[in-house]
């Protein structure tokens, strides 16, 4: 497992380190902290975690690496790597289509626990609200597809920005779950930039869209660094 997990980690570096000679590359890391872990709608760790990111964007490419450290288990508990292809609809500029896979790890996990594959399509729309459709298919541990719908609304105030999502998600039997919608979420979030640093405060507000869920909500703060 920790093999694999280091051998994940030396494929992304080198692919960082070919891609930093590429005149049009970009990236920004991303350092949060999160009270507890909550993902579709199932709560994975009860206490404080920190979550690092990192996009690296060449071209119509992003790379992505994140992860999740509870801080009184001292260990990550998972780390994912994440490769996403965008392009534009012909002759329909406002519509964007993105496609890519997500590779699971969970390096410090119960023994036996295998890595897992998600392979995902987005459609989205530059419109007000922003709107996109999002469906994963998990070929391996989830075993299922997972559907999540959202909207966006930014509101720019000099170097603050608030920004508001909502997302809504529908389970097809991916984790064991039965077939039914799971939660919606809301996520009010606050930004202030100054050069390349970005501090983001947000809560995530999660309302069940059926029993198997629960109603949930945490709070998240970061700093944020970009380089263009």
């Amino acid at each position: 497992m920790k093999k694999r997990f280091f051998a994940l980690v030396l494929s992304f570096i080198l692919l960082f380190c070919v891609f930093s000679y590429s005149s049009n590359l970009t990236f920004d890391v991303t350092l949060n902290g999160a009270t507890k872990y909550l993902w579709r709608g199932q709560k994975l760790y009860n206490e404080f975690c920190l979550q690092p990111n990192l996009n690296i964007y060449v071209g119509n490419f992003t790379i992505n690496y994140w992860a999740t450290f509870p801080l009184d288990k001292g260990e990550y508990i998972e780390s994912d790597f994440t490769l996403i292809a965008s392009e534009r609809m012909p002759y329909l500029d406002i519509v964007k289509l993105n496609a890519g896979f997500i590779i699971y790890t969970f390096p410090n996990n119960f023994a036996g626990f295998k890595n897992t594959l998600e392979i995902f399509g987005i459609i989205s729309l530059d419109t007000i609200l922003s709107p996109y459709l999002k469906l994963n298919y998990d070929s391996v541990l989830g075993n299922g597809y997972y559907l999540e719908s959202g909207i966006s609304y930014s509101i720019p105030i000099s170097l603050i920005n608030l920004n508001l999502y909502a997302t809504a998600g529908y389970n097809f039997n991916q984790w064991g779950y039965t077939k039914s919608f799971s939660v919606l979420l809301l996520t009010p979030e606050i930004t202030y930039s100054l050069g390349g640093f970005t501090a983001i405060v947000s809560t995530n507000v999660q309302v069940a869209l059926d029993s198997q869920y629960e109603n949930d909500y945490i709070v998240n703060f970061g700093i944020k660094y970009s380089f263009n």
